[in-house]
Formats: structure tokens, C-alpha cells, sequence
């Protein structure tokens, strides 16, 4: 009996204590203010107080709060005028901002003039506003073209993090501007500027957050072109959505996306493109000099039974931003808007000027001066110019990727690697275009009002054709070369499908091309006359088009390929299959468009077979005497 009332008094004190713990736990969660949770310890600023009011190394003359000593600070309360950190440059700062509407009609509302490295630290459910000049900057009439800075102008090292929100308004230059290297980690922000949204000079790192940026510039940009590892920017998480007069996200050496959600609208989207003067055979006088390779102009309809017009290649663009991330209930509102709005785009006398000092050749949405990195994340691009462009390399190795384009999908002035990933180039003038284009894996989807792959060389390296064909590449790397040796490639075009100044390598992987319906072009195109060939040695391959300039692959290719040219032209919708004799099918295929021509490769079809092409209502057998056969309709289509 003693034992069993021994264990009951135990029970009841431990009942007991848990009853305290909790009750004091309470009590103290009650008492705590979000900032003080977050950075115990920290002093505290009112920003509205006296001078005298103001803690151990913060000092207050008229509206300007200067911060002297390293350490950490909790601020709340409003102030017309400027915050200043003015440190010792080894000295690490940290702000809590819980609660703080800073303004500043003439500069930056919050300056580092000097420390070690300064942490904006956005408490959870605080509700911040930091601003610099007037809204009225936004419809392009008071802008000052020898502003710098930012709302936030830091000129040494600046990290942001936490989970609170933060309302920036750069009305006089950028919304955050950092000297040296910048870092975002967390936040809620909502960002509007004339210029830039978000720059990093010698580096920019999101890792994480919620950014909304509206500018008439870049959105996020780091452009220091000196010193080892400056002009990067890095994505690995967060959400960043952006508008932007100009570059999405811009980088002067290297851009890096290996995580994150990525919404971007660069120049108005795809929609807002300047349209395309007519080329010349389908390439070459565009505007970019792709290796002049289209001396074969003929007019639509100038074979027998071919369409007058080409279709209309389908497209659900609108024209809209992309999808925002949903309500944002605890951010301020921007100049005059309700709470979680977010204001019109830069006015157009605004967003021309900074779209010009930001980008003057166009709008696009991912661009490096150098290097472009995808190895993860999702990203949407509505780009008036390149979805992604690197003035070097493009490298896609994962990832999911939606582009819309008024020019390229993606663009490398010299190579573009793709291993994996899914990329799906919704809108394009060219949907991929490079110097050399190795596709090594990735499920890629491609629709384009001109050439869905092309190989060009660029305006200095491509060999040219007819009167321009003594031009030479400068070194022998140089020669364009288009190479797929895996993945999945499907592309709609109205130009060429696969398109290379110079060689074409199949080595690998599932091609479908659905050319264009008009002579000018073909669903294959090598640069046989400036010595290129077209070769397949592995993979499965489907072009069909028109049959006017309908290219196969070359007798020197190792796996044997066929080409069939119907005398009628079989409508977009019709149902097309190769089968073996045997009855085997190797491919079934529902044409995007009109075509005429039909060129097939796989490895099941050897030297010998029998292989039957159904299109439609037309029928035609080819036994396969060589390694490249042909069976062509009257006219030679």
C-alpha cells in the first residue's frame, strides 16, 4: 500500500510541474515581442524617439539615425529621413526590422556606409516599408539619369533573412542595392524601382524568400566585371517573381540556377517582340547574320500541289505576366495600393530609359555576360527578347523550363549543352540556337516560327553560301556542329527543324520534327554546300514537311534511314505510322501540320527490309537497298 501512494504523490508532481512549465511558457510568449524572439539581447531603436532616448552607439541628429558600433538592434517606429550604419569596416551589424517605415524623398532611406557585413533581419510577422524619392518616378518624368544607389544601399557585404515582410520602393534608382556581395536567405519582399530591382554588384545569392520585383531595369543583376568570382548571380530556393523593362535575371560572368521557383515577365513578353523581317530562304537576313546558309529562296506554292501559305503554328501566348504566388496578407501596401497589390509596371518613358542603360539589345529573361548554369529548379520565362541567352556557354543539366520568346528560347553565342531536364519552348522566333548544340538527354519540346534547332556559327565563325561562301570559321572549334545522342526532342517549326551551317549527328535519343509546309525549308537541313553533312549512327528519328527543300541523312551514316515524298500534300491532324513488313510498328505520329516529305530512322530498319509508310490516305512501300533510301513522288517532292 505505501508503495502505490508513493508512485500516486510522484504522479502528481510531475502533473504538477507540467502544468507550471506550460503556464510560464505562456506567460512568456505573451510578454515577448516577435523581434525580441528572434534577437535577444538586441537594444532598442525607436525610430520616432528623441535623440537622448537613443541606446549605446546610436546617435540621432535632425532625421538622420546613425548607428557607430557593431552588434545588434531591434527597430520599430517611422522616420522621414535615413537610417546610416557607419561602423568600423570588421564590425558585423544585425537589424532587426519589427516594424519600420523608413522614408527618404531625396536618397537612400537605409545607407552602410561602413562595417564588416550588415544582416537585415525581417522578424516573423513583422510588417516593413522602406522606401526612397516618390511613386511619381514610376511614370518616367522625374527621373534622375545620375541617381545611384538604392532604397536600401549597402556599400559593404548585405544579407537579408528571416520571415517577416518588407515593402521597398526605389522611386530615385534600385530598390536594393549592394555594393559588394548580397545575400538573401529569407523574407517576404515586395520590391518596385525604376532601375534595377535586386542588385549584387560583385555577387548576388538567393537561397531562399519570397521576392516580387516590378522595375523598369533588370531585376536582379550583379555586373562587377573585375575580380575573380564577382559578376555572379546564384538561385538555389526560394520564389522569385518578376517584371521587368529589362533582363529578368542578368549576371556579368556567371549565372547559376540549381533550385527555386522562377516566374519571370522580361519587355513586356513574347508578345511585345518587334516583329521579324522575312528571311531569306528562312535564314540568314534576319537581323543576326546565322551563317547566310538560306541561298534557296523559292515562293510558297512554287511546286505542284504544295499549300500557298504555311500555317499559323499553334500558341496559347497571352501577353500576361506569369501566375503570381498567391495573397501576401501581412505585406504593406506600395504607394497608394491595398495590401498585397502589386503596382502597374514602370511608366514607358521610364522603362525605355532604364531598359536601355540595363540591356540596349532587348529584354531577356536569364542572361549571363559568360556562363548560364540549370541544374535545378522550375522557371517560367515570358521574354520580348531570348528566354535564356549566355554572350558564352549554356548549360542545362536539370530542371523544369517553360519559355516564351519573341526571339530566341535559348541562345549561346558559342556552345549549348543539354544532359537533362524538362524544357518545353512554348513561343520562339528559333526555339535553340549556338554555335555547337551537343543534346546529350532531357525531354525537350520546341515550337518556333523559324528554326527549331540551329547550329548557326554565329556572325564571325559560319561558313557561308552562294556569295559569302569562302567565309571560314576562325578556328577549326568554331565549326557549328548540331549533336543529339539522347533524350526525348520534339519540335514544331516553321523554318527549318533541325538546322546546322555545317554537321548533323544523330548519335542517340527520340527526334520528331514536324518541318515547315512550305518549300523554303526543310524539316532536315545540313550545310552540304559549305562541306557539312547529315549522318545518323543510333536513335530514332521522324522529320516530316514539305518536300521542296526535304533533306535525309548522308550515305556515310552508319544506321540505315528512308525518305518518302508523296505526290499530294497529307493534311495536319492525319495519322502517320512505319511499319515493317512483318507488321511490327517502329512509329506512330499525329502531324502538327500540311506536309509532303517523310524522313525515318531507327535502329530495328537493316539494309533489305521492306519498310510501309501510312499518312493519311496515302501508302507508300520502300525496300531499303542502301543505307540512305529514297522514294520520291513525281516532281521530285
Amino acid at each position: 500500500m505505501d508503495m502505490e501512494r508513493m508512485r500516486s504523490r510522484a504522479l502528481c508532481a510531475v502533473l504538477a510541474l507540467a502544468i507550471f512549465a506550460l503556464a510560464f511558457c505562456a506567460l512568456a510568449q505573451d510578454a515577448v515581442q516577435p523581434g525580441e524572439a528572434a534577437l535577444p539581447g538586441a537594444a532598442e531603436i525607436d525610430l520616432a524617439a528623441a535623440p537622448e532616448a537613443m541606446p549605446s552607439g546610436v546617435k540621432r541628429e535632425g532625421e538622420t539615425v546613425t548607428i557607430t558600433s557593431g552588434g545588434s538592434y531591434r527597430l520599430h517606429g517611422a522616420l522621414e529621413g535615413q537610417l546610416v550604419v557607419d561602423a568600423d569596416g570588421k564590425s558585423r551589424v544585425t537589424l532587426a526590422l519589427d516594424g519600420v517605415d523608413i522614408s527618404n524623398p531625396s536618397g537612400s532611406a537605409i545607407c552602410v556606409e561602413n562595417a564588416g557585413i550588415v544582416t537585415l533581419l525581417l522578424p516573423e510577422g513583422s510588417v516593413n516599408r522602406v522606401t526612397s524619392g516618390s511613386p511619381a518616378a514610376l511614370d518616367g518624368s522625374a527621373v534622375d539619369a545620375d541617381a545611384e544607389g538604392g532604397a536600401i544601399h549597402a556599400k559593404d557585404d548585405l544579407t537579408i533573412e528571416g520571415a517577416g515582410a518588407l515593402f521597398v520602393g526605389g522611386y530615385i534608382n534600385n530598390g536594393i542595392h549592394c555594393s559588394d556581395d548580397l545575400t538573401i536567405s529569407g523574407g517576404k519582399l515586395e520590391i518596385e524601382a525604376v532601375r534595377n530591382g535586386v542588385k549584387g554588384k560583385d555577387s548576388a545569392t538567393i537561397s531562399g524568400g519570397e521576392l516580387k520585383i516590378t522595375c523598369g531595369g533588370d531585376g536582379v543583376v550583379s555586373d562587377e566585371t573585375e575580380g575573380e568570382g564577382n559578376g555572379a548571380v546564384s538561385v538555389s530556393g526560394g520564389k522569385l517573381e518578376i517584371v521587368s523593362a529589362g533582363d529578368g535575371v542578368q549576371a556579368e560572368a556567371l549565372l547559376n540556377i540549381s533550385g527555386g521557383e522562377l516566374k519571370i515577365q522580361s519587355g513586356g513578353g513574347s508578345a511585345n517582340a518587334p516583329a521579324h523581317e522575312e528571311e531569306f530562304g528562312g535564314r540568314g537576313f534576319g537581323g543576326r547574320f546565322k551563317g547566310f546558309g538560306g541561298g534557296r529562296k523559292r515562293d510558297r506554292g512554287d511546286l505542284p500541289g504544295e499549300p500557298s501559305e504555311a500555317p499559323t503554328p499553334p500558341s496559347d501566348n497571352s501577353g500576361e505576366a506569369p501566375g503570381g504566388f498567391g495573397e501576401n496578407p501581412d505585406s504593406l501596401p506600395p504607394s497608394g495600393g491595398a495590401p498585397g497589390e502589386i503596382p502597374d509596371a514602370p511608366g514607358e518613358a521610364n522603362a525605355a530609359s532604364a531598359a536601355e542603360e540595363a540591356e540596349p539589345d532587348g529584354a531577356k529573361g536569364l542572361k549571363s555576360g559568360g556562363i548560364l548554369r540549370v541544374s535545378g529548379g522550375s522557371i517560367a520565362v515570358d521574354a520580348s527578347d531570348n528566354a535564356l541567352h549566355a554572350d558564352g556557354d549554356v548549360e542545362i543539366t536539370g530542371g523544369s523550363l517553360t519559355l516564351s520568346s519573341g526571339d530566341d528560347g535559348v541562345h549561346a553565342d558559342d556552345s549549348l549543352r543539354i544532359g537533362a531536364g524538362a524544357i518545353a519552348i512554348e513561343t520562339s522566333y528559333e526555339g535553340i540556337e549556338a554555335n555547337q548544340i551537343a543534346i546529350t538527354g532531357g525531354n525537350i519540346s520546341v515550337t518556333a516560327t523559324d528554326d527549331g534547332l540551329n547550329a548557326n556559327g554565329g556572325a564571325q565563325t559560319f561558313r557561308g553560301r552562294g556569295p559569302f561562301q569562302d567565309a571560314q570559321p576562325e578556328e577549326e572549334g568554331e565549326t557549328p556542329v548540331l549533336r543529339i545522342t539522347g533524350g526525348e526532342i520534339r519540335v514544331n517549326a516553321e523554318g527549318d527543324g533541325l538546322d546546322s551551317n555545317s554537321d548533323i549527328r544523330i548519335e542517340g535519343g527520340l527526334t520528331i520534327v514536324d518541318g515547315p509546309s512550305h518549300s523554303g525549308n526543310g524539316a532536315l537541313d545540313s550545310g552540304s554546300e559549305s562541306g557539312g553533312s547529315c549522318q545518323i549512327s543510333s536513335g530514332t528519328v521522324l522529320a516530316i514537311g514539305a518536300a521542296g527543300m526535304a533533306e535525309s541523312f548522308d550515305a556515310g551514316s552508319e544506321q540505315a534511314s528512308l525518305q518518302v515524298n508523296f505526290e499530294e500534300f497529307v493534311p495536319a491532324g492525319s495519322a502517320l505510322s512505319v511499319t515493317k513488313a512483318d507488321g511490327k510498328e517502329l512509329i506512330s505520329h499525329s502531324a502538327a501540320k500540311d506536309f509532303s516529305s517523310v524522313v525515318f530512322s531507327c535502329p530495328e530498319i537493316k539494309i533489305g527490309d521492306a519498310v510501309t509508310v501510312s499518312a493519311g490516305e496515302q501508302t507508300r512501300t520502300v525496300t531499303v537497298t542502301e543505307v540512305s533510301a529514297r522514294n520520291s513522288g513525281r516532281w521530285g517532292r
